[in-house]
């Protein structure tokens, strides 16, 4: 096992659900239904934000005066009625998360999503005993790459950020993690990392199994 390990702490939407690739394309279907140009790339660019910050993004794309929670509302309940028994995991989290039980290392949930959803979407696949702690969006007042959510998630373990690895896949959560002062595992979802966040993690793994073999030493 990897040495002075003490904790892993996942995010959610592109680590341990397939949520943001499905989420893409409601956002698409609707963009399309309302004429909206560059969908994708905004999409992106609030992955691993807030609700009120993707809001604030949004609307300064498409105008202050975009119904952004008529969207919002849209979105996931067409994701939700695709997806009747729970989103689809990412390859290798239940591998993972059983094998770091096994070694007896704490796990800890750091997402943007409002407590309610995030804890529905992880007990819909099965996953929330597996977790020690969550701390979701609706428990910071700072969105990713601010720290705040993982500086929580660490202090509520009560474990050193250097005895800690976090694991995302959003360029905002890379630089969270990174400010954090933890060990920032990269698995990239929707995009590929630039120049800049190849600053910003110590490791990128293409899956969770090699994650797994990397922080298990596991052939």
């Amino acid at each position: 096992m990897k040495k002075d390990l003490k904790a892993v702490i996942f995010d959610m939407d592109g680590v341990i659900v397939d949520s943001e690739r499905a989420l893409l394309v409601e956002w698409k279907t609707v963009a399309d239904e309302l004429g909206l140009p560059n969908i994708e790339q905004v999409y992106i660019s609030v992955c691993g934000t807030t609700r009120e910050m993707t809001e604030r993004m949004v609307k300064e794309a498409y105008g202050q005066d975009f119904p952004f929670d008529e969207l919002d509302r849209k979105v996931y309940h067409m994701r939700d009625e695709r997806y009747p028994n729970g989103l689809p995991l990412k390859s290798g989290i239940r591998e993972l998360l059983t094998a770091l039980k096994e070694h007896g290392i704490l796990v800890a949930l750091a997402t943007s999503t409002d407590g309610e959803r995030a804890r529905r979407q992880i007990d819909d696949v099965g996953l929330l005993p597996f977790f020690d702690i969550l701390v979701t969006g609706d428990m910071v007042t700072r969105s990713k790459p601010d720290p705040e959510i993982f500086l929580i998630a660490i202090d509520k373990l009560q474990v050193p950020a250097s005895s800690a690895v976090i694991i995302e896949d959003s360029f905002n959560g890379v630089r969270a993690g990174r400010n954090a002062g933890a060990e920032v595992i990269m698995v990239p979802d929707l995009k590929q990392p630039n120049d800049e966040i190849r600053g910003c993690y110590d490791h990128v793994f293409p899956d969770l199994h090699e994650v797994r073999k990397y922080l298990l030493e596991e052939d």
